[in-house]
């Protein structure tokens, strides 16, 4: 139960810090955005950057604890390795994320170091401190 919680705090930090990351590009859309030309009223532009950040930290807390349950899953398995007392679970959230980012950083290259940012911090959170958190 505690890999539950450990997931869901795991994934709403990276919400939280994903949100610092790229929250200034909802207030710096230049007005040739599809998004923006739609909606010329700067309050609707205010309420479609809110909806964006809130189902990004909700999806990003969803995702905390489908890993959070994976590892519960996998609690009596666990071995220690590469500085995570889950080694399958780091490993598998290394590839993924440096999978998933590599094409994230080819689809939108003038994103590359918030992209890059992102996916360190992903990993950190879920690779290293959601395995640390469940078995404290």
């Amino acid at each position: 139960m505690q890999a539950l919680l450990a997931g869901l705090i795991s994934g709403a930090a990276v919400g939280v810090f994903g949100f610092l990351i790229f929250g200034p590009l909802l207030a710096t859309v230049p007005v040739t955005n599809r998004i923006r030309r739609q909606f010329n009223d700067p309050s609707n532009w205010v309420m479609i950057g809110l909806a964006i950040s809130f189902s990004g930290q909700a999806t990003c807390a969803l995702l905390g604890l489908l890993l959070g349950g994976a590892l519960w899953a996998a609690e009596g398995t666990l071995s220690a390795g590469l500085g995570s007392p889950s080694w399958v679970l780091t490993a598998s959230v290394l590839a993924v994320l440096a999978a998933l980012a590599v094409l994230a950083a080819l689809a939108a290259p003038n994103r590359r170091r918030r992209i890059a940012l992102f996916a360190l911090l992903s990993a950190g959170c879920f690779g290293w401190m959601l395995p640390y958190l469940a078995t404290a």
